[in-house]
């Protein structure tokens, strides 16, 4: 009993952990490295002790990320611009690494899945509320959204248009009418980051759900 008790209070920090480092790398991105840094390491400590404690199984995705992440390193010798080339690899080693933790965790039962979806949608409202506090209003909405707190507007677009998909993936699973107050919040905040590309995301995503 005592046992389940430490695994459920564990799963509670993971997730938390979680919610901390995906609303640093949505609000913030990983440029601003007095933020970043310290919440990958508490990131990468935690899910890595979770990967060990679980006994995850290793998958073909961590396989196939060790294989591409060697193919990359190596072609930084032989790259003409080897400091963009190294640049690219690091960006490249994160993701694989984020991935590689976070997806058994997610894959671990229905209930974890669900869960990084309410997760995503509350990291999303945290840039909201960045991006709401980085500038007067009406600097605010006069410009893309995401100029104002030095986050590239077609990412800010981009996540606010995954958002919306995963706002509307839930009504119609849950049929739970109020999941579209934040289909309607994000699907607004998508649009004022002037990114063009969310239409094709938004509608592919929309009509694959429905």
């Amino acid at each position: 009993m005592e046992a389940k008790t430490i695994l459920r209070g564990f799963d509670w920090f993971s997730n938390a952990v979680l919610l901390m480092f995906l609303s640093v790398v949505m609000a913030f991105g990983p440029d601003i490295h007095h933020i970043f840094i310290p919440a990958q390491i508490v990131f990468v400590l935690t899910f890595g002790a979770r990967f060990l404690i679980k006994r995850y199984k290793l998958t073909s995705l961590i396989t196939w990320s060790v294989v591409f992440l060697i193919i990359s390193i190596i072609s930084i010798f032989y790259a003409n611009n080897k400091v963009h080339a190294y640049s690219r690899t690091k960006a490249m080693l994160q993701v694989l690494v984020f991935a590689n933790l976070v997806m058994p965790h997610i894959r671990a039962s229905k209930r974890s899945f669900q869960t990084f979806l309410y997760l995503f949608l509350l990291a999303s409202l945290f840039v909201i509320i960045r991006a709401l506090f980085s500038a007067p209003l009406e600097v605010v909405f006069s410009r893309r959204l995401g100029s104002t707190f030095d986050v590239n507007p077609n990412t800010v677009g981009h996540m606010f248009s995954v958002a919306t998909i995963i706002s509307l993936y839930l009504f119609l699973k849950n049929r739970n009418w109020s999941f579209l107050i934040p289909f309607s919040f994000f699907f607004v905040f998508a649009l004022f980051s002037g990114s063009r590309k969310i239409f094709i995301l938004l509608g592919v995503g929309c009509v694959l759900l429905v």
